[in-house]
């Protein structure tokens, strides 16, 4: 069996700052290098996934630069993960207390109802013919509008989709990163609420992902690196 590949390159990628801090944290109550704990993390995920095979812990050799925070013996091997289906990836995960297992958060009112089996689900099929501020059921949408890249886009249908497809989405973002239909603003029982069309790289809000929310004044929501920041004020 071939010696797995350990050499090491220089990368540069986005983080989250709260993902970052969280990481400088762990760094010093562990006693180890920042890069070893983002090399374990990628390893232990890409190993649940099934991109890579069993493979031994980085043996966590000192680090030369600014990014060696310690010299110490070897780490603990950070926890292994279990790969992911789409449901855990599109609902939000909060460390459970005291361990470092994850799980699901419990739902919250915030988070769009779910239909029952003989009702349609909102955002998925059906008619998204609603023109001007009215509804389907005649009574106006109340005035949302989403401000991105420093444009006002005002939010005219009760299923209004965004996503990187021209011809799928009512806003588009032209990114290969962002799915073809991506979210979807859903106006739900007198409600606007953003929700996660099934896409790859999710929505964030607060630092965490999320599979649906109801949308409040101020409320501002990630897709990868793009911004939606929403309001009702006009």
């Amino acid at each position: 069996m071939a010696a797995p590949d350990t050499s090491k390159s220089i990368h540069n990628f986005h983080c989250r700052d709260a993902l970052w801090e969280s990481y400088e944290r762990m760094s010093r109550e562990l006693d180890c290098s920042m890069d070893y704990l983002i090399n374990e993390a990628l390893r232990n995920y890409a190993q649940a996934s099934g991109y890579i095979e069993g493979e031994a812990p980085d043996p966590a050799e000192p680090v030369t630069g600014t990014a060696d925070l310690s010299r110490g013996s070897r780490p603990p091997p950070l926890p292994a993960v279990s790969a992911p289906g789409r449901e855990a990836l599109t609902r939000p995960v909060v460390p459970k207390p005291g361990t470092g297992e994850i799980r699901p958060a419990r739902p919250s009112s915030d988070m769009l109802p779910k239909p029952s089996s003989a009702a349609q689900t909102p955002g998925t099929t059906g008619s998204r013919q609603v023109s001007g501020s009215s509804s389907a059921s005649g009574s106006r949408l109340p005035r949302l509008t989403c401000i991105f890249q420093g444009r006002k886009v005002p939010i005219n249908r009760e299923q209004f989709i965004i996503g990187r497809g021209t011809k799928t989405s009512d806003l588009t973002i032209r990114d290969t990163n962002i799915s073809r239909k991506h979210a979807g603003v859903i106006f739900h029982n007198g409600l606007f609420y953003i929700k996660d069309l099934g896409s790859t790289n999710g929505i964030e809000f607060e630092g965490r992902r999320i599979d649906s929310k109801r949308i409040n004044e101020g409320d501002v929501f990630y897709l990868c690196d793009y911004e939606l920041h929403f309001t009702y004020e006009n």
